[in-house]
């Protein structure tokens, strides 16, 4: 994931400022939350399984970052795209996918209200 963050999309001056802002973003919360799941077997074998879609998220970044630099040569699309890309599929999966699940099962459980007349 190193590998991905600073070869590839942090490689070029524009990936460099995305990852430089992800960085201060991402060690406001990260050391806290190390501190606790380091603190709980439950919590670590959580999280190994939560982290497993972000390998596939980095490797999807890494591909579109490849693929871009061999077709375009620019450096700065490519980080630009594979970070952006990366962005949306962690959103789209550790938000959007948590939300809308907890609002179904939110529904389910939910006493449905019959109206009489």
């Amino acid at each position: 994931m190193r590998d991905v963050r600073d070869g590839m999309a942090g490689s070029s001056r524009t990936g460099a400022l995305l990852v430089g802002a992800w960085n201060a973003f991402y060690y406001t919360w990260s050391p806290a939350l190390a501190r606790l799941v380091s603190g709980s077997k439950l919590m670590q074998t959580i999280f190994r399984v939560a982290v497993l879609p972000l390998m596939f998220i980095v490797r999807v970044a890494a591909e579109v970052f490849w693929t871009l630099v061999n077709i375009t040569g620019l450096p700065d699309l490519a980080s630009f795209a594979a970070f952006t890309v990366a962005a949306l599929l962690s959103v789209i999966t550790y938000v959007v996918f948590p939300a809308l699940l907890a609002a179904r099962l939110m529904k389910e459980r939910l006493p449905r209200r019959v109206l009489h007349r």
